[in-house]
């Protein structure tokens, strides 16, 4: 399985306008290009609350409000993603559209992750929420002892009921360190990451539930994450393909006024 996320750079004046676009806009041009037909297994955008709806309580680890819109591709093979990106037909529509996007909007490189994900649990609704943590190994520790602690803390939290019933699903990213699939054949300037080590998806309804594990997860964590460097962002979904099943299609755009 193939997965990346992109974060999204933008001034806080047009947060909100770049969140319509891409998600109102620029995904209907992805779902309607035939380079793109069949390739997602999963395609979702990630908007992050404001700050005036989240409280500091709620982060694990630090705020980054620069980032406006956390994009998920997701494909059974990358093969497939690459040979939609270098696609004449993905070049001529929605190459440039993303263009747009980054002269109108961006203010900054996208930010690339590739990553191995390992789903943790499970329940059947995923949460009204979604959280992500963004996690930097310390320098003193190892990648090796960093992923055995993080698949230590996966048993520990996997066995506590009194976690699973307010977290709803919980999966590990692996960040890898190759080159970022979109950041080498989209062609837009975006950049991959090679200062985070893990992403941690977490699902939930109670964002205050959540919280009263978090003292904990810190000080368990404070001996392998550099948390000073570390940042979260919390973010409500809009799926647009789950499982392959393209969910998230409008009615044709009327044409940009």
């Amino acid at each position: 399985m193939f997965k990346d996320y992109l974060l999204a750079p933008v001034a806080a004046e047009k947060q909100t306008a770049c969140q319509d676009y891409i998600i109102h806009r620029h995904s209907q041009t992805v779902l309607r290009n035939p380079a793109f037909e069949g390739v997602f297994h999963r395609y979702v955008q990630y908007p992050p609350l404001t700050a005036d709806a989240v409280s500091a309580r709620h982060l694990l680890y630090r705020r980054r409000p620069e980032y406006a819109l956390i994009t998920e591709h997701a494909c059974l093979d990358g093969a497939l993603f690459r040979q939609a990106l270098n696609d004449d037909r993905h070049k001529e529509q929605v190459k440039k559209d993303e263009e747009h996007i980054v002269g109108e909007f961006l203010n900054g490189a996208c930010l690339c992750f590739d990553m191995e994900e390992t789903e943790i649990f499970a329940s059947e609704l995923p949460g009204r929420y979604h959280v992500f943590d963004f996690l930097k190994r310390r320098a003193d520790v190892s990648e090796a002892s960093f992923l055995a602690e993080l698949s230590r803390e996966a048993e520990l939290l996997s066995r506590d009921a009194d976690y699973r019933a307010v977290v709803r699903r919980r999966c590990h990213n692996r960040v890898n360190r190759d080159d970022s699939l979109y950041a080498a054949e989209g062609d837009t300037g975006a950049v991959t990451d090679q200062d985070y080590d893990a992403i941690i998806d977490s699902w939930t309804d109670s964002l205050d539930g959540l919280a009263r594990f978090y003292p904990d997860m810190r000080t368990r964590q404070s001996f392998y994450v550099d948390q000073e460097a570390s940042f979260s962002v919390i973010a409500t979904e809009h799926v647009l393909v789950d499982k392959g099943v393209v969910i998230g299609l409008v009615e044709p755009l009327a044409a940009a006024g």
